[in-house]
């Protein structure tokens, strides 16, 4: 009997520390994606065809279009509570062909450098989270003028993300966030979207 004891004893303690040794870490890295739209218009571009024939009007937005990011995740099994920091590149452009000269490629776009820092609480599989996002270098830019440049813009975040396993997660989000012109403070953009999204962790 005491041997009996003894060898489970020996088992659990090996089973602990089987289960320590081979814990996953809780840390992720990863990249993403993601769709949005929204935000006060900056003007619309007329797109032709190489015949300069007209095909469409496509407008520019402040809180459009694609938004591409990378970066880490702290996701503990222990606990719900997990948050990702990202760094990322979102934009939204419009190409075409100079209608001058029918030939010269022109582009008409907005973009700006997202810094994220995302705290969220999980559900099982799905997860709320409330955080901050800070856009670096906002700047409009359009055939014949210089690039108007807007201030540094912080903004807020709220998300709710679906997560099928541990190293995918869709989400779907609300940010608010405000450019103002960097050479006249009374000038600025709203650039509140929503947006869908898709982040994959390693």
């Amino acid at each position: 009997m005491l041997q009996k004891a003894i060898c489970f004893g020996f088992c659990v303690v090996i089973g602990l520390v089987h289960a320590e040794t081979f814990e996953p870490s809780p840390w992720q890295v990863g990249a993403g994606f993601g769709l949005t739209m929204g935000g006060d218009e900056l003007g619309s571009v007329d797109i032709y065809n190489s015949e300069g024939k007209w095909v469409q009007s496509e407008n520019i937005r402040a809180g459009r279009l694609f938004q591409f990011d990378a970066g880490a995740r702290y996701r503990s099994l222990q606990s719900p509570w997990m948050a990702q920091i990202t760094f990322g590149y979102h934009y939204n452009a419009a190409n075409g062909k100079d209608m001058a000269t029918n030939t010269e490629d022109v582009s008409v776009y907005f973009s700006r450098y997202p810094l994220e820092i995302l705290p969220s609480i999980r559900f099982d599989r799905h997860s709320l989270g409330l955080g901050f996002r800070y856009d670096f270098s906002p700047t409009a830019s359009a055939p014949s003028r210089s690039p108007v440049k807007f201030k540094d813009a912080p903004g807020g975040i709220a998300e709710y993300g679906y997560s099928p396993n541990e190293n995918v997660t869709f989400g779907l989000r609300y940010v608010k966030i405000k450019y103002t012109l960097r050479d006249d403070e009374s000038v600025s953009l709203e650039g509140d979207h929503v947006g869908i999204n898709a982040k994959f962790w390693f």
